[in-house]
């Protein structure tokens, strides 16, 4: 075993998986081509993950492809949004402006 292999095992013996981290879906958010996991949403706004991709600032309006449930609802549909916040944790926040959503059954 090398110096620095403890870094590389957990606890249980297995190795970290690769790539980018596993994020609890409640949906995807499709803009600009690329699909992003929702985290987070209610009727305001909503959070994704997993944003590593430069292709928005905040402040700015996108428009996008929106499908997430919850507990007690499913939507789907588009929705124009600002960005409202970028993180260093590769999460994007925004709010939505307007919104056409039809209620889908999960």
């Amino acid at each position: 075993m090398g110096l620095f292999d403890f870094l590389k095992v957990k606890k249980d013996g297995k190795k970290p998986a690769k790539g980018k981290p596993q994020v609890p879906s409640k949906g995807t958010a499709t803009f600009s081509g690329h699909s992003f996991p929702v985290i987070e949403w209610n009727a305001k706004g909503f959070i994704i993950g997993n944003y590593d991709a430069d292709l928005v600032v905040e402040g700015q309006r996108i428009k996008l492809e929106f499908h997430a449930w919850d507990d007690k609802k499913a939507v789907k549909g588009k929705a124009d949004a600002i960005v409202t916040k970028i993180t260093d944790d590769q999460k994007l926040a925004a709010a939505f402006e307007l919104t056409y959503f039809t209620p889908v059954k999960r």
